[in-house]
């Protein structure tokens, strides 16, 4: 069973990193990425994720960087909780590594007229 959207439609979760998540619902008209998208972003505190025992956590306790809490277990308070309206319009996942391939290619071709007219200048200096 899904959890659905007040439209009746189900709901899309996106893993955005190991700390970070997005649920999205395409809105009212049904479509992805348009004015009409409503989501949220939920963020884990860093801090904590780190583990405890790690040279990096004591470096930063005694550091006086962070401080220890009695907190024992992640619950949805802990959560960081971002909403927005609105497509998300940035580059995700392949489309973001096709995006800068092409930019490479366009770029090396645009090298090559270059590359065949360029002289090499000498300067000397006495």
């Amino acid at each position: 069973s899904s959890i659905h959207d007040p439209w009746g439609k189900p709901l899309h979760y996106t893993l955005l990193s190991a700390h970070k998540a997005r649920i999205t619902s395409n809105g009212p008209d049904q479509t992805p990425h348009t004015q009409w998208d409503l989501g949220i972003i939920l963020t884990l505190p860093s801090k904590s994720l780190e583990d405890k025992d790690s040279w990096l956590y004591r470096e930063k306790l005694r550091l006086g960087l962070i401080h220890e809490s009695p907190t024992t277990a992640h619950s949805p308070s802990t959560l960081k909780t971002s909403y927005y309206a609105g497509g998300q319009n940035k580059l995700e996942g392949a489309a973001y590594f096709w995006f800068f391939t092409k930019l490479m290619l366009a770029t090396a071709i645009l090298f090559i007229p270059f590359s065949l007219f360029y002289r090499e200048k000498t300067y000397l200096q006495q």
